[in-house]
């Protein structure tokens, strides 16, 4: 095994060397249309190039938009430079876009390009795509020729396959044929319709009595899958609980993708699916029940309380509806929709959320952006990277702090109120590929702080609270490190953000503060935290405001991280104190808040300078008061900064990104 399993990480060689991650094989990319004669680039992360692979897109908010695959194996269409295409949602034979539609240019180092208009680029227009590159342990795509009799075919995935999709290439009137572990041997599925499981063709017509290995899979006498003469791809994705199929993250022992199955409850909630890791997206089908396929990505948005949906049947445009919810661990299929929930059996197929790799900069984490009234959008905000949760506010007057996370999508909240969410169609819309919709169009000068989930800096969970304080609640998530810092807010009530510090300093820890005030309250026996858990522990804010019954709940989760972050600590002086956050070029931003005495919460950032501060806790606007330096390795507090932030004896907590 030991052999077999350094084999495959060799072969993985992933930019990150000897280690693979899901980050380097696959990723869900939004764009939007130009409509140009030139080529539209979208960069995906991906080096399709190299590596080989296949895109699959559709126009979110194109009604008659088919999807459309394109795949390294088949290539493109020399007479001009188109790749060949299939329809998901169709049984066509394989085009090469020669009408100017469906045109995929050529696939990159960093993702690919398109040009003309239409199905891939109409001007104005929403996209999504979801891109696969060739990784044992995850994907392959194989070409044969049908025989019309029993073969096998063979593949490089290094593990038994979870999941198959098959299409004939040259010839209409053929539909995808859909092989799952789940299903029995010679049971099929088609991608282009909604029919139930089929063994309408007997015998081993289908997969040929025979169950896919790691190296080979198998087709029998039916045309679909192999129709004598005829072309064929197969586009093969792993089976994530075969050993050979964790090779990712960093000890290369944990799988990307996962196939399996469940049973509907017909009820509000239905069963919990575990994965052992948060998906980043998930396709379902009924098996035993004519519906439609569902294809659902954190992206496009899966909140707490809606999910965006397409279908791989059919051309229609993505629409909310509230079918499903991921969690740190898996998904639940809702309500009794047919698509996930009905009580019948389903197939799916998981691919786990990224990053899995720690970052490399803090412009990796933490980026903000400034900018005046009367902005386009939305989004309003674009940032090197998507966006997970942010804080933001207007400049130049009285205004709250605004705040939403991608796992509420549609909602938001005020850092320095207690009002529970608003419901919103402009500010808390998370499903651009980089950015985020605030309200674009306001009339004032804006400024906004946004990070990206990252192991070990981090992480974000939505729960739903069970009003328990004996046993202690306790929260899973992918933190991957011990969080020193926790932020929570029942977002369906009128409750104060409670801040809990596990920094290992007992004259900040046993202190109760809110975001959302200057004070400070009772002693808290607080949190426990690990790599996977944080627990609540009785007398924090009591059950109500971290727990409470039914209603959701927001956590936000830090960890110091060397060059990266810190979560610290300090002692006042009355003089300047160096605060060394292990950073090299500063910290770029820093929040501060005494926690043995009342005072507010200073937010000083790079994006306005070291000589401005902003209070988290306050609609004040901002001050041009100094009271942090630069500093190459953190911050300096100055000796003029006052109590607030140096009173001599005083303790105070801070949190800072580089």
């Amino acid at each position: 095994m030991t052999n077999i399993r350094n084999a495959l990480m060799q072969a993985a060689g992933s930019a990150s060397g000897d280690k693979v991650y899901v980050e380097d094989v696959f990723s869900t990319t939004l764009y939007v249309g130009n409509g140009s004669g030139t080529l539209n680039t979208i960069t995906t992360g991906l080096d399709l190039a190299d590596k080989g692979g296949a895109v699959w897109i559709k126009g979110r908010d194109m009604g008659t938009g088919n999807h459309a695959l394109y795949d390294s194996e088949r290539g493109d269409a020399s007479s001009n430079h188109s790749y060949k295409w299939l329809v998901p949602n169709e049984n066509y034979e394989e085009n090469n876009g020669s009408a100017n539609l469906f045109q995929l240019h050529s696939l990159t180092s960093t993702g690919f390009k398109v040009q003309y208009t239409n199905t891939l680029n109409e001007s104005g227009r929403n996209f999504v795509s979801w891109n696969f590159a060739k990784q044992e342990g995850f994907f392959d795509v194989v070409t044969y020729t049908g025989t019309g009799s029993g073969q096998a075919i063979a593949h490089n995935l290094g593990c038994k396959p979870g999941m198959i999709l098959v299409k004939l290439t040259s010839a209409s009137g053929y539909s995808w044929g859909v092989w799952h572990k789940s299903l029995a041997i010679n049971y099929a599925l088609a991608l282009d319709t909604s029919a139930a499981v089929s063994d309408d063709y007997g015998g081993g017509g289908w997969w040929n009595s025979t169950a896919p290995t790691a190296t080979h899979f198998s087709v029998g006498t039916y045309g679909i899958p192999n129709a004598s003469g005829e072309d064929f791809v197969a586009y093969l994705f792993a089976d994530g609980d075969e050993s050979a199929a964790q090779i990712f993250g960093d000890d290369g022992d944990e799988s990307i993708v996962a196939t399996g199955t469940y049973t509907g409850s017909a009820s509000a909630s239905g069963p919990l699916i575990n994965l052992g890791w948060e998906p980043q997206m998930v396709i379902i089908k009924a098996s035993t029940y004519a519906e439609s396929w569902g294809i659902y990505d954190n992206m496009r948005g899966v909140s707490e309380s809606t999910a965006a949906q397409l279908h791989p049947n059919s051309n229609t445009a993505e629409y909310n509806q509230d079918v499903v919810k991921f969690n740190s661990r898996g998904f639940q299929p809702l309500g009794t929709a047919g698509n996930t929930n009905h009580s019948v059996d389903y197939i799916y197929i998981a691919i786990r959320r990224g990053p899995m790799k720690e970052p490399s900069a803090g412009t990796d984490v933490y980026n903000y952006q400034t900018r005046g009234g009367g902005g386009s959008g939305p989004p309003a905000y674009i940032f090197p990277h998507p966006v997970d949760w942010f804080l933001q506010r207007e400049l130049g007057g009285t205004d709250d702090w605004y705040t939403s996370s991608r796992l509420i999508q549609g909602k938001y909240l005020k850092a320095d109120e207690t009002d529970a969410t608003t419901n919103s169609t402009f500010r808390g819309i998370f499903d651009f590929q980089n950015g985020f919709a605030d309200g674009a169009g306001t009339a004032s000068s804006q400024i906004a702080y946004a990070w990206r989930r990252y192991p070990k800096v981090f992480d974000v969970v939505v729960y739903e609270g069970n009003g328990s304080n004996s046993p202690f609640r306790t929260i899973t998530h992918n933190l991957g490190v011990a969080a020193e810092l926790v932020i929570i807010k029942n977002i369906d009530q009128a409750l104060h953000w409670g801040v809990n510090q596990n920094t290992g300093n007992s004259d900040v820890d046993a202190d109760e503060v809110y975001l959302n005030l200057d004070g400070v309250y009772s002693n808290s026996s607080g949190l426990t935290a690990s790599a996977t858990t944080v627990t609540l522990n009785a007398g924090w804010g009591g059950t109500g405001q971290i727990n409470n019954n039914g209603d959701t709940h927001l956590m936000l989760m830090f960890a110091s991280l060397s060059g990266i972050s810190k979560v610290g600590t300090y002692t006042g002086t009355g003089s300047a104190i160096n605060v060394d956050c292990g950073f090299s070029g500063g910290a770029r931003w820093v929040m501060v808040k005494r926690t043995d005495a009342s005072a507010d919460w200073y937010i000083v950032s790079s994006g306005r300078g070291f000589g401005k501060h902003l209070k988290v806790d306050s609609d004040a606007d901002e001050s041009s008061t100094a009271v942090l330096d630069t500093l190459s390795a953190g911050f300096t507090v100055r000796s003029d900064a006052g109590n607030d932030l140096n009173a001599n004896g005083g303790t105070y907590l801070y949190l800072a990104f580089s």
